[in-house]
C-alpha cells in the first residue's frame, strides 16, 4: 500500500490575534497544570502548520490547540493501541479523524462550516504516532522551560504517551 509521505505538525511563526483574551479562572476550579497550559498557549501563541498529504491547514495554539492539548496524550495512547480517535479544532472548522489499521492509519480530514469537504489519506502508523508525540512533547518542554508548568507536571502529563511505547522523552 502506498502511504502519504506527508504528515506533519510544525510550529511556525508567532501569531497575535487582538480578539483573544487571556485565560482566567474566576472560580479557582482549574489545576496549576490546566491554567499553566492555557496561559502558555495564549502568551506563546504560534501558527501551527498541519500537513496531511496535499491538504494543508493552519491552526493556532490559541484558540485551536488550547482546546485539545489536555486530551492529546490520551488520544495518542489510544491511537497506539489501535483505537480510532478524532481531534476536533472547532475554531478552525476542522476535524482530524485517525483510524488505525495494522501498520497504517486512515486519516480523514473534514472541514465544516458553510460548506463541508473531506479528504482521506493512508498514512504510516509509526510516523503519525511519532509526529504527534514529538509535537506534544515539544509543547510541554517549551511550557516547562517558560515556567508555565513544573517539570513534574509535564512528566505526568506526558505519561499516557510513554506508558506503553519506547520513545525518547525530553523532559
Amino acid at each position: 500500500m502506498n502511504y502519504s509521505t506527508s504528515f506533519n505538525l510544525k510550529i511556525e511563526e508567532p501569531w497575535i490575534w487582538e480578539g483573544l483574551k487571556p485565560p482566567d479562572d474566576p472560580l479557582n476550579e482549574l489545576s496549576d497544570l490546566e491554567i499553566g497550559l492555557r496561559l502558555f498557549c495564549f502568551e506563546w501563541n504560534h501558527r501551527i502548520s498541519l500537513e496531511v498529504g496535499d491538504a494543508k491547514k493552519d491552526i493556532f495554539l490559541d484558540p485551536d490547540i488550547v482546546l485539545v492539548i489536555e486530551e492529546l496524550p490520551n488520544k495518542i495512547a489510544q491511537l497506539s493501541k489501535g483505537k480510532k480517535v478524532n481531534i476536533d479544532f472547532p475554531e478552525s472548522y476542522l476535524i482530524l479523524e485517525l483510524v488505525p489499521l495494522e501498520n497504517t492509519i486512515d486519516c480523514h480530514i473534514r472541514n465544516f462550516g458553510y460548506s463541508t469537504e473531506q479528504k482521506s489519506f493512508p498514512l504510516n502508523k509509526s510516523q503519525v504516532l511519532e509526529v504527534l508525540t514529538n509535537f506534544v512533547t515539544e509543547l510541554i518542554n517549551k511550557a516547562v522551560a517558560g515556567g508555565y508548568i513544573k517539570a513534574t507536571e509535564g512528566e505526568e502529563f506526558l505519561q499516557p504517551i510513554y506508558q506503553n511505547r519506547i520513545l525518547p522523552q525530553n523532559i
